[in-house]
Parts: C-alpha cells; sequence; structure tokens
C-alpha cells in the first residue's frame, strides 16, 4: 500500500475521532469560547467548590487524533483526586490547521476564560496547564508564548511524555528502541514545515535559557520504553539550568499512552488470560505513581 493510501486513512480517521468527539456525553459541560476570529469549545469539569484553581488540559493524538471530550474519564479523575477545575481545549487540529493555530486556540482560550466567563467560579491567580504527548507540546509551548507575551501568568506546566522536538526524525531519537516511527513522520508533516521546526513554540527542547528562565514550574513525566524519553529528559535538565523548579519521573517499564489508557481499561476482573491481568495491574499502578508525583508537587 502507497504511503500516500496509508497518510489518506489516518486523515480520515482522525476526522472520525473529531466527529465522535462532538457527538459523545463529554461528562461535562460544553462551553463555546467566543474568540476573536473563530469559536473554539472547551469542555468544563467543576471542582466541587468555588474558587477553585483551574487546570487547561490539552488532549494528546499527534495533532491529527483525540478529542477534548475523549479523555473525559482521565480528566474527571484529575479533576476529583486534585480538587482543581478543569477546562479541556478544543483545539484545531491538522491537516487543515497547521502551526500556530493550535497553540493559539489554546493560549487565547485561557485568557478568555480568565477575562470573559466570570460566571466560572475559579481562582484566576492560579491556573496551570497541562497536556500529553502533543497535548504537552502544546502546554510547554503556551508556556513559551506567556512569558514572550507578558499578559499571563501560570502557576505549573504538567508534561506527560512530552513531544517537545518536531526536527529531529523520530526514529533518530531513541535507536535502540525498534518500532515504526511513520506515524510520527506524519504527525510532524502535518503540523509543520520541518525548516520551522526549530522555532521553540514548535519545538521547546529548542528555547534558549532566557526563555526558559520565565517558564513555570514543571512537572515531566517520561517513559522507560518510549522514544520520547530523551527530549523529556533534556527539557527537565535545560529547564533546571535555567532556574525552573522542575520535577522528572520514569515510568519503568511503561510505554508512550499508558496515562491516558489507564482511565480507558476495563476493570481487571475482566481480564481473561493472567498476562492481561498482571499487565492492567502495572500499568494501574505507575499510573497511580505519577497521579502521586504530581500531586506532592502541584502547587495548588
Amino acid at each position: 500500500m502507497s504511503t500516500i493510501i496509508i497518510e489518506e486513512a489516518e486523515i480520515a480517521r482522525g476526522k472520525e475521532m473529531q466527529a465522535l468527539n462532538a457527538r459523545i456525553n463529554a461528562g461535562g459541560d460544553r462551553l463555546m469560547l467566543h474568540l476573536a476570529d473563530r469559536d473554539i469549545e472547551a469542555i468544563w469539569y467543576a471542582a466541587k467548590e468555588p474558587g477553585r484553581p483551574l487546570l487547561v488540559t490539552m488532549h494528546g493524538g499527534g495533532f491529527l487524533f483525540g478529542g477534548s471530550a475523549l479523555d473525559k474519564n482521565m480528566w474527571k479523575s484529575l479533576r476529583d483526586a486534585w480538587d482543581v477545575n478543569v477546562a479541556s481545549i478544543g483545539y484545531r487540529m491538522t491537516p487543515e490547521h497547521r502551526f500556530p493555530d493550535a497553540l493559539y486556540d489554546c493560549y487565547e482560550s485561557i485568557l478568555y476564560l480568565r477575562d470573559r466567563m466570570p460566571e466560572l467560579a475559579f481562582d484566576r491567580e492560579h491556573i496551570s496547564v497541562m497536556g500529553n504527548s502533543a497535548g504537552a507540546n502544546l502546554a510547554a509551548a503556551t508556556c513559551l508564548l506567556a512569558a514572550q507575551k507578558g499578559d499571563l501568568r501560570l502557576k505549573n506546566q504538567i508534561l506527560i511524555y512530552p513531544l517537545l522536538d518536531l526536527y529531529t526524525a523520530p526514529e533518530e531519537k531513541a535507536p535502540e528502541l525498534v518500532g515504526d516511527y511513520a506515524m510520527d513522520e506524519l504527525f510532524h508533516k502535518l503540523y509543520v514545515d520541518r525548516e520551522a521546526a526549530k522555532d521553540p513554540l514548535v519545538s521547546p527542547i529548542y528555547a534558549d535559557t532566557d526563555a526558559l528562565a520565565k517558564v513555570p514550574e514543571a512537572m515531566i513525566v517520561v517513559c522507560e520504553y518510549d522514544n520520547l524519553r530523551g527530549e523529556g529528559e533534556a527539557y527537565a535538565g535545560k529547564l533546571t539550568e535555567a532556574g525552573v523548579t522542575t520535577y522528572l519521573h520514569l515510568a519503568k517499564d511503561m510505554a508512550h499512552i499508558f496515562f491516558e489508557n489507564a482511565f480507558m481499561m476495563p476493570r481487571s476482573d475482566e481480564a481473561t488470560e493472567e498476562w492481561e491481568l498482571a499487565e492492567r495491574e502495572l500499568i494501574q499502578k505507575r499510573t497511580g505513581e505519577v497521579m502521586e508525583f504530581i500531586a506532592s508537587h502541584y502547587e495548588r
């Protein structure tokens, strides 16, 4: 099958996922944010009490897959565990919307929530961002953009196996890990032209020390078996060198997207094989460790 046909099939799959995201029960309130020249949806998961902090989240999926409501179990679990409001941003995706559309959707949505929705009773001095994979790219880039513009002060950035380098070829990031990186290459290609991929707002790993020194405290989670591990660890090191309080957690034995998967897994008692039960229990254990790691450092 040709590369073009495969790419077209994956783009079609992304469209199907977006359609599903629009029609499922989001488990929270669907808000429409009327930005300057477009409307962006956010799913609001309210804390139990007014005045609690806001955690703005960006879903993963390589800028092509995923959706603001598809990780509803995860966002609701984080809300309940950390006693915060959660706003999941429905940023625009590829192939129609390339860099910087998704980034500005995230950034301007935060400003809109802060400034133009007084009915949302959250602490406007305590806003943090969180993302997984490509969503973590957007979260990190949002922090850099906020530092550049100076009109948004963020408290924390929580980056789960972040994609921070869209310039380096995926297969070169961790040669010791055997894998098919065609999908990663498609994600990169659809999001940005390679000649622009070293822009720190595309690839935060290329931000200089002066820029990094202005971003908020960071919690970064990397997986033992993930070709993004190296850039996550390197970014933690660069942030630390820039004077940013940074916490790094290694999820041992885990591969990419284990964290989201933990919130979508069937109950362990539904496992049909012993190995399946053991795998689910390990993923749940590692997910619990990540939750504890973030809870212990999340300034809220």
